[in-house]
């Protein structure tokens, strides 16, 4: 086993109540090294953590190890009910089995209008300022 999946079972162990059943899985390809960490269901919000920080925050401890290692680390935490954490959402929509699909861009449902000019930018210039009470500063 390699130290990159001892650590990321390390850390999921610790923080579970069903250590038993933690395991993770590691694929190597092109792309760099997956981890997938599987949990007992009951555990699954202990290592995703509230809004995802626990995950996050094990994807931050993976960055040192994948830079001494000069390669590049995924995770992901596989749920059993068939999601899959980790994965990137900017313009995929991944519901478990099927392929990651494009998702399309929403329709205009109002008519375009015509865009604001753009605002003059404003000069300041040195001559118009006030130093009228300048004179009376004493440094």
């Amino acid at each position: 086993m390699e130290f990159d999946q001892e650590f990321v079972e390390y850390v999921a162990k610790a923080i579970v109540n069903h250590p038993e059943d933690v395991w993770a899985e590691r694929i190597v390809d092109d792309n760099g090294v997956l981890i997938t960490l599987h949990v007992n269901q009951e555990d699954m919000g202990h290592v995703i953590g509230g809004a995802g920080k626990t995950a996050v925050a094990i994807r931050t401890l993976l960055r040192p190890i994948a830079a001494k290692a000069n390669m590049r680390i995924g995770f992901r935490i596989h749920d059993p009910s068939g999601r899959t954490f980790g994965e990137k959402k900017e313009g995929f929509v991944n519901h478990g089995t099927t392929p990651a699909t494009p998702v399309a861009a929403p329709a205009m449902t109002s008519t375009p209008t015509a865009a604001a000019p753009a605002p003059t930018p404003r000069v300041v210039h040195h001559d118009d300022m006030d130093t009228t009470t300048v004179g009376d500063l004493t440094f």
